[in-house]
């Protein structure tokens, strides 16, 4: 069947401190991509032509489909009527409703989409996979006490170990807007407790104005959302679910 995205449907206000994070396997999400063009704006759409595969222009049109239907729900807005910028080192926002924080991550099977009010907020998704050059990785990105920890986990532990502080990282930079031109080396996560930060750049604030929490996508990924926030709850949620409330 095929899900329409073409509406918006009326969410639950969003509170300070309460980060709504929608998930999805692309694998089983199935909607109809002429309706998720139609929903795009002028620079969207320059990006689904310059895509050379069918995939990939199939899966951003859902992705940035099913992105502006669920940001309309929550501002109460037609999804194509959203003016959507960017700021200099590519962060989104919504130029009406500047206090509306939201981003996106996607791999290869998963989709997140995390929505909250008025902080810095960053979600990053990556399947676990083999990878050749992991250890040059952890000595280029990792600080010493993250290297120190993920060496020490057994052979069978440090993929997953890998892709958790790396999705930790990333989530972090893609919050603090700069992406990883900032230096993931420098955004270092409490091995023993990682919630919280030991150190991130100066400019960043300190360290305890920010917290991460890891989200849960299975055992093939791993997920982890930040918000410049001293503590936060994350509400969970199906875009299937979502989805199917609008046919």
């Amino acid at each position: 069947m095929l899900l329409n995205v073409a509406k918006c449907r009326a969410l639950s206000p969003l509170q300070l401190g309460v980060i709504d994070v929608w998930s999805a396997d692309l694998r089983q999400l199935v909607v109809d991509h002429a309706d998720c063009y139609a929903l795009l704006d002028t620079p969207e759409r320059e990006t689904v032509a310059r895509l050379k595969f069918q995939s990939l222009r199939d899966r951003y049109l859902a992705t940035h489909g099913i992105l502006r239907s669920l940001l309309s729900s929550y501002v109460q807005m037609p999804p194509a009527s959203l003016v959507i910028h960017r700021t200099l080192h590519g962060k989104p926002f919504l130029v009406d409703y500047p206090t509306l924080s939201f981003n996106m991550s996607h791999s290869a099977t998963k989709l997140l989409i995390a929505v909250t009010e008025a902080v810095p907020l960053g979600i990053d998704v990556e399947d676990i996979k083999p990878r050749t050059h992991t250890a040059g990785l952890v000595a280029r990105c990792f600080a010493p006490e993250e290297q120190a920890y993920w060496h020490a986990l057994s052979e069978a532990e440090k993929m997953r170990g890998f892709f958790s502080f790396w999705t930790r990282k990333e989530a972090f930079v893609k919050a603090e807007g700069q992406g990883i031109s900032l230096g993931l080396e420098h955004c270092v996560i409490d091995p023993i407790d990682p919630t919280r930060f030991l150190r991130i750049p100066i400019a960043c604030d300190s360290a305890n104005a920010w917290r991460i929490m890891d989200v849960e996508v299975g055992v093939e990924s791993c997920a982890a959302v930040v918000a410049k926030l001293g503590t936060f709850k994350v509400n969970t949620f199906l875009i299937s679910d979502y989805l199917k409330r609008l046919c």
